[in-house]
């Protein structure tokens, strides 16, 4: 028997092929997308993957897509795998490029270019210029340009002709090529030029006859071609005659017979002119009456003026009747001579219609015959100017057109004159368009239907004419569409099916074709089928179509590409190598691909620091990498062939060098020792020998150790190079810098000799010292004395008075090394004899001074220098002191002036003094210099004062309850008088007040009966109020206190925490006619409401309310209840609460203290404090009364610098600050400054201010 076995043959897997994806490059933020194609030849089922892919990319199914993002430009290499799921694969690395986007087109920009203005016939040319901030290449066009225009490159030209004056607005456009334009409107107005003056033409004057005592009339006719008005004028004419406009009048008297010759010119103006002579000849009046015919006369003068001129226009009928009379009322009978052709005239009626061939300059003469031998001849001058005629529109035939297809016809036009014509339409419908006389339209699908356009011809002189065409479209047939088909991928053997996808816009009946299909594919219907036989391998473009019964189609193409099988690329072998340490290695890499395909190269198990670039690898071995490597070089074609060999490189080991460790640059002393050691390191571990060169001499190398003492002449800098060597030759070497530093010398100070100086006298002097070693010197001082410098080296002194004595000082020098010397000297200083007064004088104000006025005491001296000085005492009856004032030198800053033999004087408020006698002692450096007696009267022996204040009401001195401060509110204020020691009939007051708070409330004054009879007077001013009045009888004083008036004032809006009313200038009437004056000042101050503590409900009393808001609140940490600011609310504010509980808080009309005597006689501006200053100073002054004042810096050659008050101010004490700073507010410099106060009806008063910045 024979047993036979069959088995299955073992199939050995073929792996799948992937077709290589060819580069790409792709820009930021677009998309990138691509289909893998891959092939297997036992038909498994594939799998794609990806790897090295880039942040954001994806592989889906066999579709890879990414949309790199900004910042993401560069090179990837990405490799993709497709698997058959039996261990086959193939990979291919794509290589996806990443460029950023180009920066944004910048558009360019046109510079302004203006609008022109020409004349025809002349020539207006501009060039554009434009710059592009990309650097781009730039063109330039118009739009609306005029015809004959015209623009080469970047050039503009236009020379208009006649008829095309006018304003033309022109679009004129840059663009870079890049979609960046910049436009620049123009506007060219051409302007007819102004006609060159054509002077006026008169006609000829026929002689005339005339007897005496006739009226003799006749009128000038002229002409002008440019229409002038014209000027008639006459030279020569006989007494008696007139030129009134253009008509000449005359009545010869008796005698007057005679030839006269009269010229006669006509003038337009502008210098043209004409003239025209005629012969007058007057005949003596027969002494008898004769009778005989008195000939007709024609008037043509004034012919024109009523037919609107003598310019008439072709084409225009001109017809008029000619204007005659005859004295004998005869018939008349009229005649033309040589009038142009076509005109006629019948009876006495001109009339004549020009051609179009007529234009032109004519003289038309007229004759009148009275059929009695009288005659009368007159010319007129007329101009025919050229008359337009219309254009004609030639015919235009409706028109018809399907959708899509383009339509274009010619508009004929014609003008007689041959004027250039303009052709415009309307109605057209969008995307036509109308080029001179060329219309042009390809109607969009959507457009069917009928359009009616109107076209016009215009002559540009308002000459048109007009055409309507209607156009039809039709409604064209719409291709159908094809839908996208992708390109396709196939190896040879497998089926490709495509199905094609169409639509119709019309919904027609769709059939399919394509061309460019290979052998063996086919078209059914609408599907396309071919599996590519072994040799089609290979790319193949088709184009597949679409198309509706109409013919409508559409092609799209589709490339399909056939993959070959693939064949194994073979790598020729590779020879070991030996290398060493150090040294290069490099060799190619060889390999064949039956194929053809593109091949790559790649390496495994290479060392540290190789490369393998395209197939060359290099190599350089480093120190440390002695050894052998074994090396893995792999080919492959991309389509999963590989081939690989294995190569050994064998390094050999290197010798090192050594290193010598670094060694800082050395400096050292003269005399003194440099020591120092050499350190090296080997990596070979070899020994190690070191040496020196260009050593100083003396200096030694003893093994590692380097030892130098340099001497007094070796000062200096060298330079030393030391060595370290091994075993095997290899050095390294370093340079180092031997510095010898000589030694220092300390200085020595010039000899100081002893100083002596007087007080208020300058001492300076140098201080000078000697240094070997030229070095820097600084010199300093202890035990100077106060006020002294010592800068750098030079000491400087001016003692004080009051600095007599002697100064050890001492001066010391020290030079950078540490090296000083000292010396010290003895500075005296001596006294300065001070001179005495050559005069000096008191004087007491008033002259007789009672116990109840203010007293000033003035002081008045010439002295030769400012070295003296002056106290002032006061000695009572008994030789008690009673004061002692500043001494003048305290006080000479403000009062003594640049120059003492000028004479200074000091003012001291005393005050009052108790009734007695006193002496006034000068003293002059320590020594009486003069004595005046002062005497003090008790109140009865002066002539009596009367005062009068503010009184508050009865029972409540020292406030005037429900004053609430409120604007607009009305105060009622009593005037009182006391001390009354004599009988007075009169007195007056002023009362001073700021006028934006306060007003006076005009006839609010009310007298008391205190002076029974008195007449009230108020004379109001800006911010004052004087009342007052008299009396005729006599009154006796009497004592005690008493009302005198009141009076009412206002509040304004100006009022903002208080304003003050003061009384100044209390003046009495005596019955003996006598009068005296007291200055005195009282002030009231009305106040606004102010606030009490524990007043929580703000209603400007303290209570039960106030209480048990209080007590809601105790315990707590409440601010408004927490009165002394600690953060608790406890009883240290309920004792705060308590004592104020029942008080209110109300607004009062305070009273002050009267002061007599405390203002001065006129505006007082007190020295400046500090002066000199260097920031700021502070300036008072004071006011007699109110007024409008002004306070003003001034430079010293009087420019101003500041104002620093300019305005209404109350009278009192004020004060302001400066800055330094002028009106703009800006730093004025250092230097002398001067100061003025100006206030109404007083003197100026001004100071000095220095300024040292």
């Amino acid at each position: 028997s024979v047993t036979i076995t069959v088995t299955a043959p073992v199939l050995v897997n073929q792996p799948p092929f992937l077709v290589a994806i060819p580069a790409t490059t792709i820009e930021e933020n677009q998309t990138l997308s691509f289909t893998l194609f891959g092939s297997d030849s036992d038909g498994d089922a594939l799998d794609y993957t990806i790897s090295n892919n880039p942040a954001g990319s994806s592989l889906t199914g066999n579709t890879f897509s990414w949309t790199p993002s900004s910042g993401q430009a560069g090179s990837y290499n990405v490799t993709l795998t497709v698997s058959d799921g039996r261990g086959g694969t193939d990979s291919k690395v794509a290589t996806i490029t990443v460029v950023a986007p180009p920066p944004p087109n910048q558009a360019p920009t046109l510079q302004v270019i203006g609008n022109k203005a020409i004349e025809i016939d002349q020539t207006v040319s501009f060039t554009l210029a434009a710059s592009d901030p990309d650097g781009d290449a730039l063109s330039y066009t118009v739009s609306g340009a005029p015809s004959g225009s015209a623009l080469s490159g970047n050039t503009f030209s236009w020379t208009p002709s006649s008829g095309q004056a006018g304003s033309y607005n022109l679009s004129l456009t840059v663009s870079d090529g890049k979609g960046g334009t910049s436009s620049q409107p123009v506007t060219i107005t051409v302007t007819v030029p102004a006609p060159v003056n054509q002077p006026p033409a008169l006609a000829p004057i026929e002689a005339k006859t005339i007897e005496e005592n006739q009226t003799l009339s006749f009128v000038l006719s002229a002409t002008d071609p440019d229409g002038d008005a014209l000027i008639y004028e006459v030279a020569g004419n006989p007494s008696g005659s007139s030129l009134s406009g253009s008509t000449f009048s005359w009545v010869p008297s008796t005698g007057q017979a005679g030839s006269y010759a009269v010229s006669f010119t006509v003038s337009d103006g502008k210098g043209g002119a004409a003239t025209q002579s005629a012969t007058i000849t007057v005949t003596q009046a027969p002494q008898e009456p004769v009778a005989q015919n008195n000939p007709p006369m024609i008037y043509m003068g004034q012919l024109f003026s009523t037919l609107g001129g003598n310019t008439l226009k072709e084409g225009v009928l001109l017809s008029f009747s000619i204007p005659a009379s005859d004295p004998d009322g005869d018939a008349l009978t009229f005649n033309s001579i040589g009038n142009p052709p076509g005109s006629m005239i019948i009876g006495d009626v001109f009339s004549w219609t020009p051609t179009y061939d007529q234009a032109g300059s004519y003289t038309l003469t007229f004759s009148v015959n009275d059929g009695k031998g009288g005659t009368d001849t007159e010319s007129i001058a007329i101009r025919i100017a050229p008359g337009n005629r219309r254009p004609v529109l030639g015919v235009v035939t409706d028109q018809a057109i399907r959708e899509g297809q383009a339509l274009s016809f010619v508009i004929p036009g014609s003008d007689p004159d041959s004027d250039a014509l303009t052709f415009t339409v309307l109605g057209n419908p969008a995307g036509s368009s109308l080029v001179s006389n060329n219309f042009s339209w390809t109607p969009d699908v959507g457009q069917a239907g009928s359009h009616r356009l109107v076209f016009t011809v215009d002559d540009g002189k308002g000459g048109t004419d007009s055409k309507v065409v209607t156009i039809t479209v039709l409604k064209g047939n719409e291709p159908p569409v094809l839908a996208a088909i992708e390109d396709r991928l196939i190896p040879e053997g497998e089926i490709l099916s495509i199905t094609l996808s169409g639509t119709d816009p019309e919904g027609e009946r769709l059939t399919y074709s394509v061309s460019g299909n290979p052998p063996g594919s086919t078209l059914q219907g609408n599907v396309f089928s071919w599996a590519p036989s072994s040799g089609q391998a290979g790319s193949y473009t088709l184009n597949f179509i679409v198309t509706d019964t109409q013919g409508g189609s559409q092609t799209q193409p589709v490339t399909i590409t056939v993959a070959p099988p693939n064949r194994e690329p073979v790598l020729a072998d590779i020879a070991d190598r030996s290398v060493s340490e150090g040294q290069p290695v490099s060799f190619s890499l060889s390999a064949t691909d039956s194929d053809g395909d593109d091949l790559i190269y790649t390496v495994s198990g290479h060392p540290t620091g190789s490369t393998l670039e395209g197939n060359i690898f290099s190599w350089t071995p480093t120190e440390g990498q002695a050894g052998s490597y074994t090396l893995t070089f792999i080919v492959s074609d991309g389509r999963g062939g590989t081939d690989r060999k294995s190569g050994t490189i064998t390094v050999e080991r290197a010798n090192r060098k050594p290193v010598l460790a670094d060694i800082a640059d050395q400096s050292v002393q003269e005399g003194q020792t440099l020591e120092f050691t050499l350190n090296a390191t080997d990596p070979d571990g070899d020994p190690l020998t070191y040496s020196v060169s260009g050593h100083p001499a003396g200096s030694t190398l003893s093994g590692r150790a380097f030892t130098f003492t340099p001497t007094a002449a070796q000062t200096g800098a060298s330079e030393v190079t030391f060595t370290v060597t091994d075993d095997e030759g290899a050095t390294d070497t370093q340079s180092v810098t031997i510095t010898v530093i000589p030694g220092n010398h300390k200085p020595e100070l010039v000899d100081l000799v002893p100083r002596t100086i007087e007080e208020d006298q300058t001492l300076s002097f140098t201080v000078n010292a000697n240094d070997i070693d030229g070095d820097e010197l600084t010199y300093s001082v202890t035990g100077n004395p106060s006020g002294s410098r010592f800068m750098g080296n030079v000491f400087s002194w001016k003692p004080d008075i009051g600095q007599v004595g002697s100064y050890s000082v001492t001066f010391s020098v020290s030079d950078s090394e540490g090296g000083a010397d000292t010396q010290t000297i003895l500075i005296t200083v001596t006294e300065i004899p001070k001179p005495e007064p050559s005069s000096l004088a008191i004087t007491v104000t008033p002259v007789v001074p009672t116990e109840d006025i203010d007293i000033e005491l003035h002081i008045s001296a010439i002295f030769p220098s400012l070295a003296s000085t002056i106290t002032k005492h006061f000695f009572g009856v008994d030789g008690e002191l009673i004061s002692i004032s500043l001494s003048t030198e305290q006080a000479k800053d403000g009062a003594i002036p640049d120059d003492p033999s000028a004479g200074w004087t000091v003012i001291e408020h005393i005050g009052r003094l108790e009734a007695g006698n006193y002496e006034i002692v000068v003293l002059v450096n320590g020594n009486e210099f003069s004595r005046e007696a002062l005497q003090v009267r008790d109140r009865s022996g002066s002539k009596g004062i009367v005062t009068i204040d503010f009184d508050p009401l009865p029972g409540n001195q020292g406030k005037i309850q429900d004053g609430e401060g409120e604007v607009g509110k009305q105060y009622d204020i009593q005037l009182h008088i006391k001390d009354i020691r004599q009988a007075f009939s009169g007195w007056s007051i002023a009362l001073h007040f700021d006028p934006n708070a306060i007003e006076f409330i005009p006839g609010s004054f009310a007298p008391s009966e205190f002076l029974p009879g008195l007449t009230p007077l108020e004379d109001i001013k800006t911010g004052v109020v004087e009342i007052g009045g008299v009396v005729l009888q006599q009154t006796e004083g009497s004592s005690g206190d008493a009302q005198l008036a009141t009076v009412s004032f206002r509040l304004l809006g100006g009022f903002d925490t208080s304003a003050s009313i003061f009384i100044t200038d209390n003046q009495l009437k005596f019955p003996d006619g006598g009068s005296e004056r007291y200055p005195i000042f009282v002030e009231a101050v009305i106040t606004e409401l102010p606030p009490v503590q524990g007043d929580f409900d703000g209603d400007g009393k303290v209570d039960f309310t106030d209480f048990f808001a209080f007590a809601d609140a105790f315990g707590g940490s409440a601010p408004e209840f927490d009165l002394n600011d600690d953060g608790r609310v406890d009883f240290t504010d309920f004792f705060t609460f308590a004592d104020n509980f029942g008080r209110e808080a109300r607004a009062k009309l305070m009273v002050l203290a009267e002061r007599h005597l405390s203002l001065p006689a006129q505006p007082e501006l007190e020295p400046n404090f500090p002066n000199p200053f260097n920031s700021a100073t502070e300036i008072r002054y004071s006011l007699s009364r109110s007024s409008v004042m002004e306070l003003t810096v001034y430079d010293i050659g009087g420019a101003r610098i500041v104002t620093l008050v300019n305005g209404f101010q109350s009278m009192g004490a004020h004060e302001v600050t400066w800055d330094g700073r002028d009106d703009e507010g800006r730093q004025v410099g250092s230097g002398v400054y001067l100061l003025k106060l100006r206030a109404q009806d007083a003197a100026v008063q001004t100071g000095k201010l220095l300024l040292i910045r």
